[in-house]
C-alpha cells in the first residue's frame, strides 16, 4: 500500500507543496534576509528555474510582517538568491554564484563563502565578477578584519582568503587589489621604498671602503639610529629603510614586511626594490635574507 504525502499547511499556495526532498537553511544564514528562523527550500534544485517562477513563492509564507516588506516577485526573487547562498548544497550555492542576478550588493555576503571551501574559489571569481570597486574594499575590509567591529577572521583565513582573491583577480584589477590589500598607508610605504632604494643603491658606487663597512654593518647602524646619533648622509636612505621595516615589524611582523616588500618589487623596474630590500631588512624580526 502506498501513502500519499500530506501537504503543510504553511505550504499552501507558496510553489514548496509536494514532494519530500527538502532541506532548511540554518538560522544564522536566515537571519541575512529576515529573521534567525531557519527557511524550508528544495533540498536539489535548478536555481535559475527556481528564480523563474511566477508568482515567487515567500520565504516566510506564515509571517503578515514578512508578506508587508516582500515587495513583489522581484523583490522576493532577490531574497531567495541571498538565502540560497546559504543551501546546505555547495552545487545549489556554485549556482547562485554563476547566476546572472548575483550583484555587487551580495558581496558583504559572498564574503563569508571565501571560509567555505567547497566554494571558496567560486566566491572569490564571484566577487571579481559583479564587484565594484567599493564593493571590493568592502570585501578586503572583512577579510583583513579593518572595520570597527572584527569580522572574525582568523590570520589563517585571511591569508587563504586573501590567496584566492590574488588568484582570481582580473589582470587590470591587479594593482587596486594590492593597494587596496596594504591599505592606503602602506601603499605610500611602498612607493617610498622604491625611491629610498633607488637613491640608497645610487650612492653604493661612490662609497669609499670605510663607508661600504659601515654600510654592511646593519646592527651597527641600526644601534646608532636608536640612540640618537647623526647618521652620515650616505647612509641616510639605508636608515631610513632600516628604520620603515622596523615599524612594519612592529605593526604586523613579517606577513606584513613581506606585503610591502612585494608591492614596492611590482612598482620597481625588474622587482629590484623587493630584490635590495631582502638584503636591506636583514635580522629584522623574523627576517633572514
Amino acid at each position: 500500500m502506498f501513502f500519499r504525502r500530506k501537504r503543510r499547511k504553511e505550504d499552501a499556495g507558496t510553489g514548496l507543496e509536494g514532494g519530500t526532498g527538502y532541506t532548511v537553511i540554518g538560522e544564522e544564514w536566515a537571519s541575512r534576509v529576515w529573521d534567525h528562523r531557519p527557511i524550508r527550500v528544495p533540498a536539489v534544485l535548478d536555481v535559475e528555474d527556481f528564480l523563474r517562477q511566477e508568482p515567487m513563492p515567500s520565504l516566510f509564507p506564515a509571517d503578515p510582517d514578512f508578506q508587508e516588506y516582500a515587495s513583489g516577485d522581484e523583490h522576493l526573487r532577490d531574497l531567495w538568491l541571498l538565502a540560497l547562498l546559504g543551501h546546505p548544497d555547495p552545487a545549489v550555492i556554485v549556482q547562485c554564484l554563476r547566476s546572472p542576478r548575483l550583484e555587487g550588493s551580495h558581496a558583504n555576503h559572498v564574503v563569508d563563502l571565501l571560509l567555505d571551501d567547497r566554494v571558496a574559489r567560486e566566491a572569490a571569481g564571484a566577487l571579481w565578477r559583479v564587484g565594484a570597486d567599493d564593493d571590493l574594499r568592502t570585501v578586503v575590509t572583512v577579510v583583513l578584519s579593518r572595520g570597527f567591529v572584527p569580522s572574525g577572521y582568523t590570520p589563517v583565513q585571511a591569508r587563504r582568503a586573501t590567496r584566492l582573491l590574488r588568484e582570481t583577480c582580473p589582470p587590470e584589477r591587479r594593482d587596486f587589489l594590492e593597494a587596496e590589500l596594504l591599505g592606503e598607508g602602506h601603499e605610500k610605504t611602498a612607493v617610498e621604498l622604491v625611491r629610498l632604494v633607488e637613491t640608497a643603491y645610487g650612492r653604493y658606487d661612490r662609497l669609499d671602503e670605510e663607508q661600504r663597512n659601515q654600510w654592511h654593518d646593519r646592527k651597527g647602524l641600526d644601534e646608532l639610529v636608536r640612540r640618537g646619533g647623526e647618521v652620515p648622509p650616505e647612509l641616510a636612505e639605508l636608515a631610513e629603510i632600516r628604520a620603515i621595516g622596523h615599524r612594519l615589524n612592529a605593526a604586523g611582523g613579517i606577513t606584513l614586511m613581506q606585503d610591502v616588500a612585494q608591492r614596492a618589487g611590482e612598482l620597481s623596474p625588474h622587482r629590484m626594490a623587493e630584490r635590495h630590500l631582502n638584503a636591506m631588512w636583514d635580522r629584522i624580526g623574523e627576517w633572514q635574507a
